[in-house]
């Protein structure tokens, strides 16, 4: 498991990297305020959960970590169906994990026929929006544990709650999205609601209130630093 400081690192690094794709370099006393504010944020309702992955976003694709369901179906079927073929195993790979979580859709596809048919439906639907070769490095992004920072194209490992933090990573897991997304894409009234009605992952107790606490000031302050330096004209 990761200690706090690895943990704080992960976190500390990535809304560096967020701010600076902004266009925002921080003063050296607000990086250390930056840093004082992710501390506060990974340490708070330190409790040990499962570890949940986050998803990796390679253009319209969301490609999810794979399920032991997903683990199974590929073993059992696509393994010998598409392995040693390097494009269509690409293919049924990224197929794969873009519905790593859709159960009923993997216990219909049981036959060559039928999973090639989807196959190509669900690649003419994503081919104008990437190759095969971003494809390719988004599985193996997933299937090496890595989340993707969009912004900068730089990756880290994926958010676990060892990494991140009960609360970040039970988002991750309820909702689907990566890390980022609750830090800068959402509003911190959204991120708040999402806390409130969010059910704990099976097998998870739900985050606690000094986890929760923790998380939201985190958010507000990174909210506040992009507020100051864009208002600033920075």
């Amino acid at each position: 498991m990761a200690s706090p400081n690895q943990r704080g690192t992960l976190l500390f690094r990535s809304t560096l990297n967020q701010l600076s794709g902004r266009g925002i370099t921080l003063s050296p006393e607000d990086v250390v305020a930056l840093w004082q504010a992710v501390e506060r944020c990974v340490h708070a309702g330190n409790a040990d959960t499962a570890l949940l992955a986050a998803p990796v976003q390679v253009g319209p694709v969301t490609l999810y970590p794979r399920t032991l369901g997903a683990a199974l179906w590929w073993e059992k079927y696509g393994e010998g169906w598409f392995a040693g073929d390097t494009n269509d195993e690409i293919v049924a790979l990224g197929w794969l994990l873009a519905h790593a979580n859709d159960k009923k859709l993997l216990q219909s596809t049981t036959t060559k026929a039928r999973c090639v048919a989807r196959l190509v439906a669900w690649q003419l639907k994503v081919a104008w929006h990437l190759t095969l070769t971003d494809l390719a490095w988004g599985i193996k992004r997933v299937l090496k544990g890595y989340a993707v920072d969009a912004a900068t194209g730089n990756y880290y490992p994926s958010a676990t709650s060892p990494d991140w933090g009960s609360v970040i990573a039970q988002l991750c897991a309820t909702y689907h999205r990566p890390p980022d997304y609750f830090l800068w894409e959402i509003g911190d009234r959204a991120v708040s609601e999402m806390l409130e009605k969010m059910p704990p992952p099976p097998g998870v107790a739900r985050a606690d209130a000094e986890a929760k606490s923790g998380f939201s000031d985190f958010v507000a302050f990174k909210r506040s630093l992009v507020a100051k330096y864009e208002g600033d004209g920075a």
